[in-house]
């Protein structure tokens, strides 16, 4: 057992760096789309829970069998080498795979921290007259709410982690 302990010390520093990667790239995307969602742009709200919902409605195994084998079936791709290197390559289609799932279900948990909020509170930063930036700082800094976002984002980047500890080659 010992014999094989460098090639899995060296899966597991692929797998570590896998997931940390993606979760910064989520947790980017996921504010990204909570801002759109806030927002209420019609077209880009709709887009954007298109987006959520495809990749919450799919197991991880297809999203991740699709982007790196489904670029190969479009033979225009391969015109383009660079993007048919970086889409070929497993590692950066499973960073890519692996920061779209967790940032959809991260914009969920986000998206619900902040309708989470109190009316109220939004309507006494209103009288006090503070203006819109002022007021998403001051309601999405409280206390009660970075607690009830934080506890389930943990959870959710947690239960992840574990289906990610395959090493890549």
């Amino acid at each position: 057992m010992f014999e094989y302990l460098p090639e899995l010390m060296k899966g597991l520093h692929t797998s570590l760096t896998l997931t940390v990667a993606s979760l910064i790239v989520a947790l980017i995307l996921a504010l990204i789309f909570t801002i759109i969602l806030t927002l209420k742009t019609p077209v880009l709200v709709w887009l954007v829970r298109g987006y959520i919902t495809l990749f919450t409605g799919t197991p991880l195994l297809v999203q991740i069998f699709l982007i790196y084998y489904g670029p190969g079936q479009f033979p225009t791709l391969q015109e383009y080498p660079a993007l048919w290197h970086l889409l070929s390559e497993p590692w950066l289609c499973a960073l890519i795979a692996l920061s779209l799932n967790s940032a959809a279900y991260t914009t969920q948990l986000f998206y619900g921290a902040i309708r989470a909020i109190p009316e109220g509170q939004w309507q006494s930063c209103s009288a006090l007259g503070m203006s819109k930036k002022i007021r998403w700082r001051s309601c999405c800094r409280m206390p009660l709410n970075a607690r009830s976002l934080l506890i389930p984002t943990k959870w959710c980047w947690c239960s992840k982690v574990p289906l990610w500890l395959t090493p890549l080659r």
